[in-house]
């Protein structure tokens, strides 16, 4: 039962003091790069589980590539980098122009 408390109070506690800090996680935070990738972050969580199930599928697969450490890792980031690239597409594209809409019925 107390774990139930502790366990979101120290969550709590670690997240004010990274917002109320100067120190060096949070200037990483502040770069450009992470801001980006926080503003696409729900369209990442919305398509990472399709393109991580299929993208290497098609490239061991359908492209016959040799399965190897060094393959496994390019093929890893490789499908990293399209997860970010097509979830910017939908942030742009259906996330941002729905979120308009919704505020021209709404509001």
């Amino acid at each position: 039962m107390i774990d139930l408390l502790i366990i979101p109070l120290s969550f709590f506690i670690t997240i004010l003091i990274l917002l109320k800090s100067d120190g060096l996680i949070s200037c990483i935070l502040d770069h450009p790069v992470f801001q980006y990738l926080g503003k696409i972050s729900f369209s990442i969580y919305l398509n990472h589980a399709i393109i991580i199930t299929v993208f290497p599928r098609v490239i061991y697969g359908f492209l016959d590539v040799k399965y190897t450490n060094i393959s496994s890792y390019l093929v890893m980031c490789f499908t990293i980098f399209i997860i970010i690239i097509y979830s910017d597409i939908t942030y742009r594209l259906i996330e941002k122009k729905f979120g308009k809409y919704l505020k021209t019925i709404f509001w």
